[in-house]
Formats: structure tokens, C-alpha cells, sequence
């Protein structure tokens, strides 16, 4: 609900359109591998938020074949709002959960988050049986 009468459509442009903020310019490719989605979902996301002109392209001056992408300043304007009911929100949320919780939590879901990264950019074309053998062999490493 926090991004309700925003050109944002979901959490997902939300986490694009912050992520390029805070790197100030982003490949394509990069973005959709630090939020772990599908190449085809991944470029329908950025094409929206061109469209909606939150995000534009400029030529990579490394990289000739490739664009960067970069907040407008429509873009900034929306994420500011956006960054501001999403803080709203989570204190809402979140403010009965003491500090000490979260200091444990935080460890918790950083391991979790590791693991899966990794396997996920690693391993994300095997079949089924096989990741699951790979994260039943991981689970030894944890213990």
C-alpha cells in the first residue's frame, strides 16, 4: 500500500530504482544479479521504469555493446517519497521488536542470504534434485 498513486508497480521497480540511486549508474546485468531475479523479469522491471522515465541510459564509455542506467530527476523525486512512506512503514511494522532481537535476527537471515546468493548465482541452471542435494550437503557446513 505504500506505493499506491507512485508510477511504481511493485516492490521490485521500488528495489531497482533505489538500487541504481544508490550506485549512481548500473548495468542491466548487474542489477538483475545483486536482486537475484530472472534475466526476462529483470529487463521487463528496467524497461517500465524507462518507460515511466524513473530511470535513463547512457552510453558505458568501458564497454561500447553495453548502457548504464541512471535515476532521472522524476526518479529522484518518486523515490524520495517512496524511501520516506517505506520508513513509515517500517517502523509501524517493526517497532515492537526490541533491538537485542534484532541484533540476533540480523546474523540469522545474513547466513541465509549468503548461502542462497551463492547458489543461486552459481547454480540456478541445475535441475531440481540436484540443488537440493547441494543445499542438504550446505547445511553441514553450518552446524
Amino acid at each position: 500500500k505504500y506505493l499506491v498513486d507512485l508510477p511504481l508497480n511493485s516492490r521490485l521497480e521500488y528495489l531497482f530504482l533505489y538500487s541504481v540511486d544508490n550506485l549512481e549508474k548500473a548495468r542491466k546485468t548487474d542489477l538483475i544479479n545483486i536482486h537475484l531475479v530472472e534475466y526476462t523479469t529483470g529487463m521487463d522491471t528496467i524497461s517500465r521504469l524507462i518507460k515511466n522515465k524513473l530511470l535513463y541510459e547512457l552510453p558505458d564509455e568501458q564497454d561500447k555493446r553495453a548502457k548504464l542506467l541512471v535515476v532521472t530527476k522524476e526518479g529522484s523525486g518518486i523515490l524520495k517519497i517512496a524511501k520516506k512512506r517505506i520508513a513509515d512503514a517500517h517502523k509501524m511494522f517493526l517497532a515492537g521488536i526490541s533491538p537485542n532481537k534484532w541484533k540476533k535476527v540480523l546474523s540469522v537471515l545474513d547466513e541465509i542470504h549468503q548461502i542462497h546468493s551463492y547458489v543461486y548465482l552459481n547454480h540456478y541452471d541445475k535441475p531440481y534434485a540436484e540443488l537440493s542435494n547441494l543445499m542438504d550437503s550446505l547445511k553441514h557446513l553450518s552446524k
